[in-house]
């Protein structure tokens, strides 16, 4: 059983994730990041590609698991979550890795997707 706080608090996590994914292509993403991690800007390189990459792959993993945890707290099976949670980071990364110059990320990601969703296919 859970709580609708509990279902409110895993929202979150997928809605910042998400954002927090989806900015990292844009002027903005080192001053989102600043916020997230209390990392001064300037500090954190915050114009420089690589910040917002791992912003985006950060955003992507975050928004993932929110929305494995909305999938379990919503009565859905562990396997449905998790096949929820791999698809939300997986598209999330893939299209932060694209808009910052990292298409190559992608085809790393699809080997992690891949194997997620094959060993899942049987599990209800």
């Amino acid at each position: 059983m859970t709580t609708p706080a509990l279902q409110l608090f895993a929202a979150y996590n997928l809605v910042a994730g998400a954002a927090m994914a989806l900015v990292a292509a844009s002027p903005f993403a080192g001053r989102l990041c600043a916020l997230f991690t209390l990392i001064q800007p300037e500090a954190a390189g915050a114009d420089g590609p690589t910040l917002r990459w791992i912003a985006g792959l950060a955003g992507g993993v975050w928004a993932g698991w929110g929305a494995m945890m909305l999938g379990l707290t919503r009565g859905r099976s562990p396997a449905w979550a998790l096949r929820a949670g791999l698809l939300v980071w997986f598209t999330l990364d893939g299209l932060a890795s694209v808009a910052n110059g990292a298409a190559l990320n992608v085809g790393v990601n699809l080997g992690l997707l891949v194997p997620g969703l094959v060993l899942l296919r049987g599990a209800r």
